[in-house]
């Protein structure tokens, strides 16, 4: 030992607090996270010992602490977007590895990862809320541009028909008749109207219902009910008077309100897409995969999808340049399809050829069955007003 550390040694000697062990730990600080342990259970009033850290039964944790706001977000985050090991590890395979999130799941490698029923769910919340937005924004700039294009329609027209009848020399009988029929049209709804002013021999029909039910409901004061029974019914059967009232309905019913009923139910609609289109991949797979397989791949796919287009939205709803806007339009629909193509390949293993094909065959089928479904979706939306 050098003499210098040995002549520290003696200054510091004696000066040097005497530390036992109670002593020595009260003094270091504790990563323990504080608790405030009890002997029963909060949530299912099991009884245990103050060692106990959680509670034997229902697995809650022996604290007594108050809840704050921070814990609230946190075990949201936790509980509910797992963010956590499990959304970085499934993070990059879902998004840059097609197919491989699928498969390791398949396999059993579950724990890992994120439950594929909950990713779903979690991207079709962030997917039908900007959805929604978007079909808000749509519906009332194109409620404005008819606004704007009515009244520019109706402008021109006037100054027309003024013209033709100066030169026709009609008198201003007829010119105030015409003008004052123009208005009548522009204030009534077109396409109400228009399918209604057709003639039938249907009783129900007739121009005298027709006009009454045109001037009647111009009132807001008058329930449905109330403009039915101002008709005369009485040439309808039970079924198509119901069917009328909730035509009605339907009419009567602001815009804004068909629409939140129609957002409101297509998640559930996408939703129930998913078993019968995994339906359709078992038949193309009959021998190779599991039905099983089919739901948790088109829950990946789905999810995948929503990612983008969400995206898409709301780079769209944020930036006002048109050429940008159609660029983001027109790639969005091909990096979805390339990802799907690549994910069968991927998941179920076939020679490229015959992946095309069958890829093809279900991208139709898909079509055909999320038509039908919006339509579906659409007019039991409508119905339920």
């Amino acid at each position: 030992m050098t003499p210098v550390i040995e002549k520290l040694k003696a200054k510091w000697k004696g000066t040097a607090p005497k530390l036992n062990g109670s002593s020595l730990k009260s003094k270091l600080p504790s990563l323990k996270r504080r608790r405030h342990p009890s002997t029963e259970c909060l949530n299912c009033r099991y009884e245990y010992d103050l060692e106990t850290n959680y509670c034997p039964r229902c697995g809650q944790e022996n604290n007594h602490n108050k809840l704050s706001f921070g814990t609230i977000v946190a075990d949201f985050f936790h509980n509910y977007l797992s963010f956590d090991s499990k959304f970085s590890n499934s993070l990059i395979p879902f998004l840059f590895k097609p197919g491989k999130l699928t498969l390791l799941f398949v396999e059993g490698r579950r724990a890992a990862y994120v439950n594929p029923i909950r990713l779903y769910l979690i991207i079709s919340l962030l997917f039908f809320f900007v959805f929604n937005m978007i079909s808000r924004e749509f519906m009332n700039r194109t409620s404005q541009e008819i606004a704007e294009a009515a009244e520019v329609v109706n402008d021109s027209t006037r100054s027309e028909l003024k013209k033709v009848f100066a030169e026709a020399q009609i008198d201003s009988s007829a010119i105030s008749n015409t003008m004052s029929s123009l208005d009548s049209i522009q204030n009534s709804d077109k396409g109400f109207s228009t399918s209604l002013k057709t003639s039938s021999e249907n009783g129900f029909l007739s121009d005298v219902n027709i006009n009454r039910y045109l001037e009647l409901r111009k009132d807001k004061n008058f329930s449905p009910e109330q403009l039915l029974d101002s008709l005369n019914t009485d040439s309808l059967t039970t079924f198509e008077r119901k069917m009328v009232l909730q035509a009605i309905k339907t009419d009567q019913a602001p815009m804004d309100l068909i629409v939140s009923r129609v957002m409101q139910n297509l998640p559930m609609m996408m939703l129930l897409i998913i078993p019968i289109m995994a339906l359709v991949l078992k038949l193309f797979y009959l021998s190779r995969e599991y039905y099983f397989t089919h739901i948790i791949h088109l829950l990946h796919l789905h999810s995948f999808a929503y990612i983008v287009y969400s995206l898409a939205a709301l780079l769209l709803l944020l930036n006002a340049n048109e050429v940008f806007n159609n660029w983001m339009l027109t790639l969005t629909f091909p990096i979805v399809n390339i990802y799907c193509f690549l994910s069968f390949k991927k998941v179920y293993q076939q020679p490229i050829g015959k992946t095309f094909i069958k890829f093809l065959l279900t991208g139709f089928i898909y079509t055909w069955v999320l038509t039908f479904a919006v339509l579906l979706e659409m007019l039991l939306s409508v119905a339920t007003i």
